[in-house]
């Protein structure tokens, strides 16, 4: 469901960016900019695969299996994530900041 939220908003939002480089654009620009930034902001907070590419090598992350989930975070160093072990991760999301 979010996967495909995130890829209509993408489109909708190319589609008014081409919009607005031909002169075109009738939509108003603080939605425009709005969507921009939600766009961002899920973004931060989806399930990343792997194949995609791995976490900063000290940031702890939420790591998954697909069955079970747990805070991890990958070594560049050893090449291997630090607590998963046998497990074989296939996505990882960062862990949001705790509130102020």
């Amino acid at each position: 469901m979010a996967k495909d939220f995130l890829y209509k908003l993408e489109t909708l939002i190319n589609e008014s960016q081409q919009e607005l480089d031909e002169g075109i654009y009738s939509g108003d620009y603080d939605i425009f900019s709005f969507m921009k930034e939600c766009q961002e902001y899920i973004k931060q907070f989806r399930w990343i695969p792997v194949s995609e590419g791995l976490p900063k090598n000290t940031d702890e992350i939420w790591a998954t299996n697909g069955m079970a989930k747990w805070i991890d975070w990958w070594s560049d160093k050893a090449k291997k994530w630090v607590f998963a072990g046998n497990l074989k991760v296939t996505h990882w999301m960062p862990i949001p900041k705790l509130p102020k």
